[in-house]
């Protein structure tokens, strides 16, 4: 046995300094996910913990199956066994070998040399090595395994501090919390929807650079959640009307429609979409959620539509109608994606037109189905010569019978027997600075649309061209120390009247810039600036005559 013991610490040794024997210490499974802090989950091995600490390190850095020469000595002292033991994940923060963690899965731990800390949700073991300036705890499993972590944050401690500093008491505040978890199988995944709300609702007038948070956040999102991310990411994005990133964020987790497909772009224009559609019934236009542009289109066809007969407008994007019934205009309470400029002003617009706007949107029950119905009983129910339009996100107008789960453009026809025109500019995202929009020809495509259309529209000003616009430069307070900034245009009548308007065109500051030459509508309008730090530095008026 003695034996026995020498070979095992040998072949430990041998393995341990060794670089090109690293992969065999690591088992690969488990996540690691980001919310204020970092956290390890693992289903599998019953392993639920939070790091409470926000490295400063990516996602994928903890799973490097490479370890540093003084990573290597700390498993060393800690007893280690390659023959046993596997490590989870290890972390190794910027600023060098402070702040850092080695998880493992244990077989034997010595645990005469730790504290036995107990508490309501169970027991763990706690030790603090003064000579290495480590802190292991370790969490028994249900599996008869240990789960350890062995936190090397201290070097930089003098033995003065480190005698002062109560150690054990940091190691039972982070005990008590990961014992619950281990025992209620919790894993503290960020939620990313009221994340990114939290940073966009700071005040009435929400914070449009929320997107620059959320870039620096990507990096540290799992696998498993980085398309959640990232779709916020490109969101929030377009609201600051950054279009091009938008769309390039958007298409690093989803294909254009373009990829594999043969086709040909033919010229379209605003005037020969309007000629195919203007004798139906019912018009479904989709977007991409990411893409302002799409709305832009929407927008501009407006005038053309209601002067042929149509009078109804139903939105996807509207979850409360009744600020936009009450004031002719949406506001911040309207809807998630009425928020961004564009959407704001499509309605708007349709109000000023004359148009029946309406939301018909239900997430409860069979979605598309609710959707199907709260159209027609809005519209052809009470008007069996109504003329609709309909603005959906993404695949919602799709008519293809094959679908698993049949979409609104096809339940229209199989429920009521209206066969709406469908328009899809969502699938194909391809900026071409040529031909701004192009009908795209294929005989593969398999959402079943009328018309697909790839679109480049530029955005020219807040009213879709369809009023008298001027060229304007609006003036920028100094704010090179502050940057980003964003300056923000709201109609001068809805900023006093709601605390929560939305603007009607924003612009972020990035470089040096004494004044923004934009295109507005004729209007009276109100101008702010906000900071980095979404306070507001400037505010005045100015007239568009």
């Amino acid at each position: 046995m003695k034996y026995q013991g020498l070979l095992a610490f040998f072949i430990t040794y041998l393995v341990l300094v060794s670089c090109s024997s690293d992969k065999k210490l690591f088992l690969k499974t488990g996540e690691v996910y980001y919310t204020e802090s970092w956290n390890y989950c693992s289903d599998s091995l019953g392993i639920y913990n939070n790091m409470f600490n926000s490295y400063n390190v990516t996602n994928e850095s903890f799973f490097k199956q490479k370890l540093k020469r003084f990573e290597k000595r700390l498993l060393k002292q800690m007893q280690f066994s390659i023959l046993t033991d596997k490590i989870l994940f290890h972390s190794i923060n910027s600023s060098g070998k402070n702040s850092s963690t080695i998880g493992s899965l244990r077989k034997n731990v010595p645990l005469d040399k730790f504290e036995k800390m107990e508490t309501p949700d169970g027991f763990a073991y706690f030790k603090f090595d003064p000579k290495y300036k480590t802190r292991e705890i370790v969490y028994p499993l249900n599996s008869g395994n240990y789960f350890s972590t062995l936190e090397y944050g201290f070097v930089k401690m003098t033995a003065a501090e480190i005698e002062k500093f109560d150690f054990k008491i940091g190691a039972l505040n982070t005990i008590k919390p990961n014992l619950l978890a281990i025992k209620n199988k919790i894993c503290d995944k960020e939620n990313y929807f009221k994340l990114t709300k939290s940073y966009f609702d700071e005040d009435s007038l929400r914070n449009y650079l929320t997107y620059k948070p959320l870039e620096k956040r990507l990096n540290k999102t799992s696998k498993n959640e980085k398309w959640s991310l990232t779709q916020f990411l490109a969101t929030y994005q377009s609201f600051a009307q950054k279009e091009v990133e938008a769309n390039e964020t958007w298409n690093s987790i989803a294909s254009d429609g373009f990829k594999n497909l043969v086709y040909k772009n033919e010229p379209l224009s605003r005037n020969l979409i309007l000629d195919k559609v203007k004798n139906e019934k019912l018009i479904m236009i989709n977007e991409a959620h990411h893409s302002a542009r799409h709305r832009y289109l929407t927008g501009s066809l407006l005038q053309g539509l209601y002067d042929n007969g149509f009078r109804y407008f139903g939105l996807e994007a509207i979850n409360n109608i009744s600020d936009i019934e009450k004031f002719s205009f949406p506001t911040q309470a309207s809807g998630f994606y009425t928020a961004e400029p564009n959407m704001a002003n499509l309605i708007r617009e349709a109000k000023r037109i004359g148009f029946v706007v309406f939301e018909y949107d239900e997430f409860e029950g069979d979605r598309e189905t609710n959707q199907t119905n709260n159209i027609y009983n809005k519209t052809f129910k009470i008007d069996e010569k109504a003329k609709v339009l309909i603005h959906c996100g993404f695949s919602h107008n799709s008519e293809n019978s094959e679908f698993k789960s049949t979409m609104l453009g096809y339940k229209m026809n199989e429920l009521y027997k209206i066969n709406p025109y469908t328009i899809n500019q969502a699938g194909f995202r391809k900026l071409d600075k040529k031909m701004k929009l192009a009908s795209v020809v294929s005989e593969k495509h398999i959402s079943k649309n009328d018309l697909y259309i790839n679109n480049s529209l530029p955005i020219e000003n807040n009213c879709f061209s369809l009023r008298t616009s001027k060229n304007i430069n609006l003036s920028i307070k100094n704010t090179d120390e502050i940057k980003p900034s964003v300056l923000l245009v709201y109609d001068k009548i809805e900023f006093e009247k709601v605390n929560n308007p939305v603007p009607v065109f924003l612009k972020v500051i990035e470089n040096k810039l004494n004044l923004v030459n934009t295109n507005l509508c004729l209007g009276s309008y109100v101008v702010v600036t906000k900071d980095n730090q979404n306070e507001i530095i400037e505010k005045y008026e100015v007239v568009v005559d």
